[in-house]
């Protein structure tokens, strides 16, 4: 059987997230020794195993160009069009540090992918707590004690959303007896 390249297309890398694709070649003689050229910055061919990978920043779209060659000195060629996509959108703080009713609080919620800056939304925040909707702060000092199970919301510059329901458990100060 000659040899043979059998992948037909490399699926889409998400900028910033690890990325790994097994090439596969049938026919001829192994050892197979690959070789790339044309990948987006951060992306590397193995030349043993024809595992593409590694974590790229690029966008756009790449054509990358793939080669195996055989025991034998036989070669096969494929040619190849590579998105580079941004991640999508994704809330990262999955609970918030908890506080203390009538002492100052402050915590900041987190987010990844899509493109920034992001804008933040907590439609019902605990009385006394406030949101910087640029920034994802939460700071001021709340008077209602309890767990809470925010829904949080976060849009990224092009209009994506993510949401996320976290915890925030707010607690009564411990008293002090003080005695003279």
């Amino acid at each position: 059987v000659p040899l043979s390249l059998v992948t037909e297309q490399l699926p889409a890398v998400e900028r910033g997230l690890p990325y790994a694709v097994q090439l596969e070649a049938v026919g001829g003689l192994r050892p197979y020794r690959w070789d790339a050229s044309g990948l987006p910055d951060g992306l590397a061919l193995d030349p043993d195993s024809g595992l593409v990978s590694g974590v790229s920043e690029a966008l756009g779209t790449y054509e990358p160009t793939v080669s195996v060659v055989d025991a034998l000195g036989s070669e096969a060629q494929a040619s190849y069009t590579l998105e580079c996509l941004r991640a999508p959108l994704v809330v990262r703080t999955e609970a918030l540090p908890d506080g203390l009713t009538g002492e100052p609080y402050m915590a900041t919620l987190e987010a990844s992918g899509g493109t920034p800056p992001y804008e933040w939304a907590v439609p019902e925040l605990p009385a006394g707590l406030q949101l910087d909707a640029r920034t994802g702060r939460l700071s001021g000092i709340p008077r209602q004690r309890g767990a809470q199970e925010l829904a949080v919301e976060v849009t990224d510059v092009r209009g994506a959303v993510a949401s996320a329901t976290v915890t925030l458990s707010l607690e009564v100060p411990a008293l002090t007896l003080v005695t003279e």
